[in-house]
């Protein structure tokens, strides 16, 4: 089994907006804020522009600007969720490490603090780490190891033995993959219940028992449990009139926010109304966000939570933190060097890497003004055919396919600008320059051609 070196990581209990800019702060220490990225490469060239696969005249010299460490590197969320809310503090699982496997390669985090999570509680915990991303495209992992060290029935006074771990390395089908300097998350939901207590007057042993019933997890985790990339680019929207998504209080979106895997909406800054859309757009997760700000003299990124009601709250009014990330502008309204793509200009055209990291991946098409979204067009680029389709930013809650463009995409590129090609999914990791030409008719503020770039390290 090959080990990772475990580092150092936060734990942070999601009570208030305060605790969640502390997150904020981890997450510029960890990934960064953009701004010492690939802005400025050496690499080869396949133009007189100096600028990977910038070959024609007009072309596009955008680059992506995330942070290149020396040690390529993403940060993983883990977000242990109860959501109960049965007023007393009964049934407690003490949390020593999380650990994810991909066949025998495993990544083991062992905790200096060990998590003391209340099953049936309404409080949120989450952890944060970073792991390390050998072969600079992507780590993934397709096991969740459910650790748990031990249970603690404080109604009754009971314990399981604190000699041996309660539950050890239990493998629960995952998806997640880790993305240099970026952010994904997985979600796991634990609560009471996930466990049959059998009292000591009807255990045979005259002693009390706690079972875990993995049916109930793998019911509310899913199998496979889905992780997502969580950390979002954002696109000030606020220019494009009628073509603007409208969100599902009515309100036309001023932001838009895309990570790959999710998309959401929101209002202006510098906070207010979010929504991350799901599976089903129909039901959005309503939250809220604040923009990047300096706190203890560090540049943090935004950050976005979504919410649910407060289970503990009879009148059901008050909201409790769900899941949160992180989020940063594609082009930067107050510092250009911050933009994660530099060198924009009136048209510019990304894909996104999804979870899967195969050879499908989001494609956002965008015409500018400055750093505000004149135009805007998304969809599925599929690098192994060569084409794409995309459809009007205002069409995506509802799904519709209206107005849809179809394209070509060629003349891939890896980090280093030398040719590849992508004839098997798993080689698209490799893509991050190409051309694309868009085949229908051409949007307001599109050109018809040209170079694009992947977003990623």
């Amino acid at each position: 089994m090959r080990a990772w070196a475990p580092i150092k990581a936060v734990f942070t209990t999601l009570r208030s907006r305060a605790l969640i800019l502390v997150s904020a702060i981890l997450a510029a220490i960890l990934i960064g804020c953009g701004g010492g990225g690939g802005g400025k490469s050496t690499n080869v060239t396949t133009g007189t522009s100096g600028v990977p696969g910038a070959t024609q005249p007009g072309d596009s010299v955008e680059m992506v600007n995330l942070p290149t460490p020396v040690q390529p590197s993403g940060r993983v969320n883990v977000a242990y969720l109860p959501l109960q809310g049965r007023g007393l503090s009964d049934l407690t699982a003490i949390i020593r490490n999380i650990e994810f496997n991909l066949g025998a390669q495993s990544f083991i985090e062992p905790l200096g603090t060990p998590i003391t999570f209340i099953t049936n509680s309404n409080a949120v915990q989450q952890k944060s780490a970073s792991i390390p991303v050998t072969n600079g495209n992507s780590q993934r992992f397709d096991t969740f190891m459910l650790n748990i060290d031990q249970m603690i029935d404080v109604s009754n006074q009971y314990s399981t033995p604190s000699d041996t771990p309660y539950i050890n390395e239990q493998p629960f089908a995952a998806r997640l993959t880790v993305f240099p300097s970026r952010e994904s998350t997985l979600p796991v939901f634990l609560n009471d219940g996930m466990f049959n207590i059998i009292d000591a007057n009807s255990d045979p042993s005259g002693s009390e028992q706690i079972q875990f019933l993995p049916d109930a997890f793998i019911a509310q985790n899913g199998n496979p449990m889905n992780g997502f990339i969580s950390d979002f680019l954002t696109f000030d929207c606020s220019l494009m009139g009628a073509k603007r998504a409208v969100m599902s209080n009515g309100v036309p979106a001023n932001r838009a926010y895309f990570s790959g895997d999710r998309f959401a909406f929101s209002v202006s800054g510098p906070t207010g109304y979010f929504e991350m859309l799901t599976q089903d757009a129909t039901h959005p997760k309503i939250g809220e966000f604040q923009d990047p700000s300096v706190i203890n003299s560090v540049q943090t990124p935004g950050v976005w939570r979504t919410q649910v009601p407060d289970p503990t709250d009879p009148t059901h009014t008050a909201q409790i933190t769900e899941l949160f990330g992180i989020f940063r502008f594609m082009v930067d309204p107050a510092v250009a060097s911050r933009s994660l793509i530099i060198n924009t200009g009136g048209f510019e055209v990304i894909t996104m890497p999804k979870t899967a990291d195969d050879d499908t991946q989001q494609i956002l098409l965008i015409a500018f003004t400055g750093t505000k979204v004149t135009n805007m067009y998304w969809g599925d680029a599929h690098l192994s055919s060569g084409t794409f389709v995309a459809f009007p930013l205002a069409d995506l809650p509802s799904g519709s396919a209206v107005g849809a463009i179809q394209g070509t995409l060629s003349g891939f590129l890896d980090k280093n600008a030398s040719h590849l090609t992508v004839a098997t999914p798993d080689q698209a990791a490799s893509v991050r320059y190409g051309r694309y030409s868009i085949q229908s008719q051409l949007p307001a503020g599109f050109s018809p051609s040209g170079r694009f770039v992947v977003f990623r390290r």
